[in-house]
């Protein structure tokens, strides 16, 4: 798990969680403040989260987002991700 900061202020986490390395495979997981969507933190964190996965040799990321979370949605878009609708929910995975 990753602080994202902001001059010195913390606000948000990313994670890669869940890694398998036999498989290759982990999740990706963020959580940024109310007060700074929109600026594209997340997307940065996640940009570099990726890259960092890249270096374990995780080849396979995956998450789930609430479907009422268009921003999100969009970032996992953004890398060309496999997504699917069920029950509410987005299930995001992207082959690295």
């Amino acid at each position: 798990m990753f602080a994202i900061v902001l001059d010195k202020l913390a606000i948000g986490t990313i994670s890669l969680s869940h890694q398998d390395v036999n498989n290759r495979k982990a999740r990706i997981g963020y959580w940024i403040s109310s007060n700074y969507w929109g600026n594209g933190y997340a997307s940065q964190a996640f940009s570099q989260v990726i890259n960092f996965a890249k270096l374990k040799r995780i080849e396979y990321v995956s998450s789930s987002i609430k479907d009422d979370n268009l921003a999100s949605k969009r970032i996992w878009e953004n890398y060309g991700a496999k997504i699917e609708l069920i029950n509410k929910r987005y299930f995001v995975s992207i082959d690295l």
